[in-house]
């Protein structure tokens, strides 16, 4: 009953999810289709330009060919607040996911710059409101106050990475510049609204001295899902943990000399799981898989997990395909020196000014863009990696995470880890989940079954399964027959046989199947001789 309502509420949605889908990035403003020397125009968003220039000069300048961006300098005619606004395309709001915002910007002067986003249409929602100050530091506000805000600092003529990034359904922001994390997880306060509009030009009482603008992007991605959750709190602890997969939150496999036990720490962290190798000369690892041992090839991945290192040792965290070790997505190696490097299958260096120690616990992240092909690592929040091509090309996905003890091991860990989280934002079309939707009682031998039996498939996040997946039936039980019309593609979800028969009288119960999901009927169906007459209601002519 569960997927029926799923199916029926996704199918009316059709429309809406593929109008988000080509929505990803609903602007764009990189300004290298503009004329150098000429004014930005306001044709919003489609055009890749604001809607509004604030009585603000701004000219697009060349900077190599074929490559632009805008000079923006304010004449001083008033000493009020001036900026450049821009809406996103169609005047859409951002109300669930994740908004992200980039730009390049380089200020000429220690001057009082300024950063707002607000919803779409208006500026009374006080998303976030970023101020540059002649003291050369940033300051800022949101709904809730004063932004709490670190590497805080900007210099004259230095170009600036901006990144400023929202999840809408935690209610958080996040600022970055030039990798460096100035705020993140805040509270922004703002309830009922989405991000709709960004607006970069002066505070009030600037010197209007100039900047420039380049690559203005905002991003819109899907809200991110659990295709693993291991918190470890449901083990017991005392106890090794199983092998039970992402369903039960545990591993797939274990290898032979890995020594695992779950922990209770006994304050609000609850269970941890402790990992020892006993081989210190064969690398020990637990394999981790994803819900329905999917493959993640688009959209976003997120891995994350608290780690603690009992000792300066050999230490590995591995992101592969799944079922299998081969595709090197990222390989984070810690180092007894307590430094580390990263590998992929672009190759391997060293990771500049990274250190561990023991008896810390840290957070790690990965954060994949599987359609661009890159990744970043955070060590407690600070990038150590950021947007490295992992060079994978075999038209894999990710769908496994290791966690290793190396060799040579000095001293085999242990490693403790806790809150294991993997996210996505699009699932695999790999059936996770079918149902009978419709299912005669009664039935001709040798006659198509009516009314047609159908059948519903969703994948992982109870997403309908891409049009012209493949459901079989089969004969799970019951007397030696043969089934006709026996196969069929789905349609907006549903499988439906219409010219499904059964060559033999008697009781059966049928089956269905798509790739690794299976379902058995809920009810059976009675197959009655030729000479039988069935009414329309299902009754049996006396």
């Amino acid at each position: 009953m569960r997927l029926r309502w799923i199916l029926f509420f996704l199918t009316c949605l059709a429309a809406i999810s593929n109008h988000a889908a080509a929505a990803d990035f609903p602007l764009v403003a990189t300004f290298d289709d503009k004329t150098p020397g000429t004014t930005l125009g306001t044709g919003g968003a489609a055009l890749g330009e604001p809607i509004e220039l604030g009585n603000l000069d701004a000219v697009i300048e060349e900077v190599s060919p074929g490559q632009n961006r805008v000079a923006v300098s304010n004449d001083l005619t008033s000493t009020a607040a001036r900026r450049l606004r821009f809406q996103l395309i169609d005047n859409q709001e951002i109300t669930t996911g994740q908004a992200r915002i980039s730009m390049d910007l380089t200020p000429s002067a220690l001057d009082r710059y300024s950063i707002l986003v607000r919803e779409a249409n208006g500026s009374s929602q006080n998303f976030l409101n970023l101020q540059f100050n002649t003291s050369g530091l940033v300051s800022g506000n949101d709904v809730t106050g004063t932004l709490p805000l670190t590497n805080n600092s900007f210099t004259a003529g230095t170009p600036i990475h901006i990144e400023i990034n929202f999840d809408l359904d935690a209610g958080t922001s996040e600022v970055i510049f030039n990798g460096a994390v100035l705020m993140t997880e805040r509270q922004h306060g703002v309830v009922g609204r989405g991000v709709g509009r960004l607006s970069i030009g002066y505070a009030s009482s600037s010197s209007g001295n100039p900047f420039t603008l380049d690559n203005l992007i905002v991003e819109a991605r899907p809200p991110a899902r659990p295709v693993l959750e291991a918190d470890i709190e449901n083990q017991t602890p005392g106890t090794s943990i199983g092998n039970g997969g992402a369903a039960a939150g545990e591993p797939v496999l274990i290898s032979g000399s890995m020594v695992t036990d779950v922990v209770a720490t006994g304050g609000a962290n609850g269970n941890v799981l402790e990992m020892q190798s006993a081989n210190l000369g064969s690398t020990q690892f637990l394999a981790w898989q994803f819900l329905d041992n999917i493959e993640i090839r688009t959209g976003i991945v997120a891995i994350e997990h608290e780690v603690q290192l009992d000792s300066l040792d050999r230490y590995t965290f591995s992101v592969r395909e799944s079922g299998s070790n081969t595709t090197e997505f990222a390989n984070l190696r810690l180092l007894g020196s307590g430094n580390a490097t990263i590998s992929d299958v672009s190759g391997s260096e060293p990771i500049s000014g990274f250190s561990y120690q023991d008896a810390q616990v840290y957070t790690l992240r990965f954060e994949f863009n599987m359609d661009l092909g890159t990744y970043t690592v955070l060590w407690d929040g600070v990038p150590i990696v950021t947007d490295r091509a992992h060079g994978v090309s075999n038209g894999r996905g990710i769908g496994r995470y290791l966690t290793s003890i190396s060799n040579p091991s000095a001293t085999g860990g242990p490693m403790y880890i806790d809150n294991l989280l993997v996210t996505a934002t699009e699932a695999e079309p790999i059936p996770a989940e079918l149902s009978f939707l419709n299912l005669p009682t009664v039935g001709l031998v040798g006659q198509p079954l009516v009314p047609a039996v159908e059948v519903g498939v969703v994948n992982v996040f109870d997403e309908t399964i891409a049009d012209g997946t493949t459901v079989t039936l089969e004969i799970a039980a019951g007397p030696m027959a043969t089934l006709s019309g026996d196969s069929a593609t789905t349609v907006a979800g549903t499988a439906s046989f219409d010219s499904l028969s059964i060559d033999a009288p008697g009781v059966y119960q049928l089956r269905a199947v798509s790739g690794d999901a299976v379902v058995l009927a809920s009810m059976t169906i009675e197959i009655m001789a030729p000479t039988d007459e069935i009414f329309a209601d299902g009754m049996e002519n006396p």
